[in-house]
């Protein structure tokens, strides 16, 4: 008696691995693809806690810590933005200062407001930043302006009239020709 499947062989054909792997090559640049960008994470985020004023065209975008850093001390000209979408003056205000950015005509010159998010920095990288650049970030939101390595401005020394015309000063103070 012959045993008919003592041996037997498994072939797959040349044309059902290409097809398989055109299948998982196409999957993952659809996740690569479908994933929101910088720009959209922060829409998302601070839409979702309530922001109205903040457009998804918006000038902010995240900064790590160690890149923040490498910016200020290469004199470039920063704006950088301390805030989280818990805070209730920082989901209030974060539109005002897109507006106030783009309508000081400052997207030329510096086209980001770096964002770093609050919640996401170490109580040490804090440290580092208030005793390097002697800045205060107990408190959000907290808006600071460098150039050539040094703090400038930043919002909190704007203190007249309300919140809008308080942002727009900040902004019209800023120089980096």
């Amino acid at each position: 008696m012959k045993k008919s499947y003592k041996n037997p062989k498994v072939t797959v054909k040349p044309l059902n691995l290409i097809i398989v792997g055109l299948v998982i090559t196409i999957f993952v640049a659809l996740i690569i693809l479908l994933q929101p960008n910088d720009q959209k994470k922060i829409y998302k985020a601070y839409s979702s806690a309530g922001s109205t004023n903040l457009v998804e065209d918006h000038v902010f975008k995240t900064i790590s810590v160690n890149d923040l850093i490498k910016k200020i001390d290469s004199k470039e000209p920063v704006v950088f933005y301390f805030g989280y979408t818990g805070c209730a003056y920082c989901v209030s205000e974060i539109g005002y200062y897109d507006l106030e950015f783009k309508n000081a005509g400052l997207q030329d010159s510096l086209k980001y407001i770096y964002y770093l998010e609050a919640t996401k920095v170490s109580d040490s990288n804090i440290t580092k930043l208030q005793t390097k650049y002697s800045i205060e970030l107990n408190a959000t939101p907290k808006v600071y302006f460098f150039n050539e390595g040094a703090k400038v401005s930043d919002r909190a020394s704007e203190n007249s009239g309300s919140t809008a015309a308080q942002i727009r000063a900040f902004f019209s103070k800023i120089d980096v020709e």
